[in-house]
């Protein structure tokens, strides 16, 4: 089965934020460019098989469950993809710096 991804808009802004951050830390476009389109490649996965993703440690604080996708586009993993599958459809609803906090319902 292939799923429709959707990006909401929470997770479109945390993902801009994280382009600017490398972006300014790095003050080059190739880093900030490199770490979005790896990115972008990541997410395309989630079309293929979302369930063979972890649920997230956050996950039993929601009334549904919410997956994970751990992304870095160095040797790190450095960001976490949240997301949640509603039938045929993958919903990406935000993109978290492992370093942050758990995300709470009330967060979403």
């Amino acid at each position: 089965m292939r799923y429709r991804v959707v990006i909401l808009p929470r997770a479109k802004l945390r993902i801009r934020q994280a382009v600017d951050f490398y972006l300014e830390r790095s003050r080059s476009v190739d880093v900030a460019s490199r770490w979005l389109n790896g990115l972008s490649r990541e997410l395309a996965l989630l079309a293929e098989s979302p369930e063979r993703f972890p649920l997230a440690r956050e996950s039993d604080a929601f009334d549904f469950p919410i997956r994970e996708l751990l992304y870095g586009s160095g040797r790190e993993k450095t960001h976490r993809v949240l997301f949640r599958i509603i039938e045929s459809t993958v919903e990406v609803l935000t993109v978290r710096h492992r370093a942050q906090h758990d995300v709470a319902p009330d967060e979403l």
